[in-house]
């Protein structure tokens, strides 16, 4: 009985035919789209330039061009509280909203002053908030009438989120108090935007924060262009981290582990542990990305100067480069190239067994003192030859270690990165 059951199990196996998860893929090529979001798990919008978005109704695999606005109105953010209440802010006084899906907008600009919006968001279909350059406004009427409520000169606002019944935080760019120095700054608000302080300002960040990003409110995240900020508190406290050598553009937060970072050169980072180490993902393009958007810890896009791309695993990239002979034991390869600068790769082999026809397999890098700097897997692995790429880009030179652990293997390497 033994003999048999194994011998349906390896047939099993070799009759899967060869795939690789090519953890993102490119699903539409565009010019230029700043944010992108689901409506559903198959209705997803792009923003774009001169007054058109990019809108998919079958989960990314086609996409349509809606002209909504005017020439010059490139829009910025897209904020989704539900399917009948989408919201799109941008250049020039454009200010947009949808009751069906994305499919029709309706001109919600403000009436009484002018302004470029980077950034909206809602707590209910009532209450809003609309901030840009220099101006902060809110509604208390689903856009039908915005009122102004601060203006701050020399400053940009480029995130905000609408916590609770009454509490926003706004984070942006200032350069008040020396024209050459920036700062990055989150502003709060408790009462719904009647009054507000400065929660926290962050000196000689270049070029000030870009966007931020809740996933509770508790759990926060902004980014600068080699600068992460992320709260745990609710705003009271934000740790700082510094990714030298890397460009970033925006984050998102999926839940108090997962995070995501976009950047320059088709940058993609996944920490699974609250930021305290990330990883690099393959994005397999070299253009700018500056948003990302995930409906669940797999399904997700990211979007920026010329593609749209898609991930269904979480952005994983684990390639299976021979499924028809599957290894006959663990191993973990050397990674070559060894020493490297900042890309190398590392193959391992996974087994057949007659217990499972998948194995838990964690694969992890750690510093000389012991420090998680990136987990590259931590996902359910068929049996056969896989084979992952690091990028170091934003560590220092040093030796690194990397360990692969399933439930019956363990092994850890070292590496140099040499800069």
């Amino acid at each position: 009985m033994k003999k048999i059951s194994l011998l349906f199990l390896l047939t099993f196996i070799i009759t899967f035919p060869i795939f690789s998860q090519n953890g993102w893929e490119t699903v539409f090529n565009t010019y230029i789209s700043n944010d992108i979001k689901f409506i559903t798990s198959n209705k997803i919008i792009a923003s774009g330039d001169d007054g058109k978005i990019y809108r998919s109704t079958d989960g990314g695999l086609n996409w349509n061009m809606l002209s909504i606005g005017t020439n010059g109105q490139r829009f910025y953010q897209i904020f989704v509280l539900d399917s009948s209440n989408v919201y799109i802010c941008g250049f020039n006084n454009a200010v947009y909203k949808s009751t069906d899906y994305g499919l029709s907008w309706l001109n919600i600009k403000p009436q009484n002053f002018f302004g470029h919006y980077y950034t909206i968001s809602f707590v209910n279909p009532l209450n809003g908030v609309l901030a840009g350059n220099s101006k902060i406004a809110t509604t208390t009427n689903g856009g039908s009438t915005w009122e102004l409520k601060r203006q701050i000169q020399n400053t940009v606002f480029t995130g905000s989120f609408y916590t609770g019944n009454s509490d926003i935080f706004l984070a942006g760019d200032s350069s008040v108090a020396l024209p050459n120095q920036h700062f990055g700054i989150i502003e709060y608000s408790s009462d719904n935007g009647n009054s507000w302080s400065r929660k926290f300002s962050f000196e000689n960040i270049y070029g000030g924060l870009n966007g931020l990003n809740f996933f509770d409110a508790d759990n926060g995240i902004a980014t600068a262009k080699r600068y992460v900020i992320i709260t745990s508190n609710g705003g009271m406290n934000w740790i700082k981290q510094d990714f030298q050598g890397v460009n970033l553009t925006n984050g998102l937060i999926l839940d108090e582990n997962i995070l995501y970072l976009t950047g320059f050169n088709g940058l993609i980072m996944k920490s699974i542990n609250g930021g305290l180490s990330w990883s690099n993902q393959t994005s397999g393009i070299s253009s700018t990305l500056r948003n990302i958007t995930f409906i669940n810890a797999d399904l997700g896009f990211t979007s920026g100067d010329t593609h749209i791309l898609k991930t269904s695993n979480g952005g994983v990239t684990a390639l299976i480069s021979d499924i028809e002979n599957i290894p006959s034991q663990f191993s973990l390869s050397q990674n070559y190239p060894n020493p490297f600068n900042p890309v190398t790769k590392i193959k391992f082999d996974i087994p057949a067994s007659v217990e499972t026809t998948r194995w838990v397999v964690f694969l992890k890098i750690h510093d000389i003192l012991g420090r998680e700097v990136a987990v590259l897997v931590n996902e359910q692995l068929r049996p056969g030859s896989y084979e992952v790429d690091w990028d170091a880009s934003a560590l220092p030179t040093g030796i690194y270690f990397y360990t692969i652990n399933t439930s019956s293997f363990d092994e850890t390497r070292k590496m140099v990165l040499l800069k």
